[in-house]
């Protein structure tokens, strides 16, 4: 009887130990962010003109460039398929990482809009043949990277 006692408490142990865990979750998770780090917005404005065998992608920013983050910069996506393959809609779309622009060393190419808004240009060669789609992401130090920007997209 005694033994039938003690496996009963075990039981109801083990239940209320298991209860905890799986009844105390938390809810929905988000991505990690360091301590007093600032989350980086994203590029919301992207925009392209073609022009002699290039692409030059312009974007404005002004909460990023005010950040107190030490290593902002721009990374600059792209993909590109050729225009004679299919084009799946319903597939996920692999970016290419084609440029990492430290703000630094965009400081000559950037022209002020207004007090705190800055506007950036980037170029890319093309190639005749293909479909292009770009998109950019804020970086800082420590790699962190905002969501992407809104996407433009080509043929050529």
């Amino acid at each position: 009887m005694k033994t039938q006692n003690i496996n009963n408490h075990l039981i109801c142990l083990y239940l209320a130990f298991i209860c905890l865990f799986v009844f105390n979750a938390c809810g929905v998770k988000t991505s990690p962010q360091l301590p007093n780090s600032k989350q980086l917005l994203p590029i919301q404005n992207l925009t392209y003109r073609l022009s002699d065998g290039s692409v030059m992608l312009s974007w404005s920013d002004q909460e990023n460039i005010t950040s107190s983050q030490n290593d902002l910069g721009y990374a600059m996506y792209r993909y590109r398929q050729k225009k004679t393959e299919a084009i799946c809609p319903n597939c996920p779309i692999h970016f290419q990482c084609i440029a990492k622009i430290p703000q630094s060393k965009i400081e000559n190419r950037k022209s002020k809009l207004s007090d705190n808004t800055y506007v950036y240009e980037f170029t890319d060669t093309l190639t005749t043949g293909y479909h292009y789609i770009y998109m950019i992401r804020t970086y800082s130090d420590y790699s962190l990277e905002s969501v992407n920007s809104n996407h433009i997209e080509f043929d050529y």
